[in-house]
């Protein structure tokens, strides 16, 4: 869902105006967890964690979340989180997208570490727990 047109292939989809396309997605999403089922849960970038955040109670925090020192700030890694409309729980990882992971991995913060070291972290606590 959400191909693009042109050359910009970063960023925030063209359609994330559209709230009915938002709605679609958004009930999509439900689909997939019902399917997949899964335990850990990795988004990648900024804008995926706000997105999903409008369907969890457990992340009405990160609907307001920008940049990842809000979400380091509010806590990148959630545990045993739920979305409405799909039963079970899991955990999720706030991480940085590959595509431009060089200049904001060295910016995140967890605990006691930075930058890589911090997501590597974040995911250590998501799959201990």
């Amino acid at each position: 869902m959400g191909m693009r047109r042109g050359a910009i292939s970063i960023g925030p989809s063209p359609a994330s105006a559209d709230l009915e396309f938002i709605e679609r997605c958004g009930a999509f999403f439900i689909e997939q967890l019902k399917f997949i089922r899964p335990k850990l849960l990795l988004t990648l970038g900024t804008v995926v964690p706000r997105t999903i955040a409008f369907r969890s109670g457990d992340l009405s925090d990160w609907q307001t979340a920008k940049q990842f020192a809000d979400l380091d700030r509010l806590g990148p890694v959630r545990l045993g989180v739920r979305f409405e409309g799909y039963r079970g729980r899991m955990n999720l990882v706030a991480l940085t997208h590959p595509s431009i992971r060089g200049p904001n991995v060295l910016r995140r913060r967890f605990r006691s570490h930075r930058g890589h070291k911090a997501e590597i972290a974040m995911l250590k606590e998501a799959i201990r727990v």
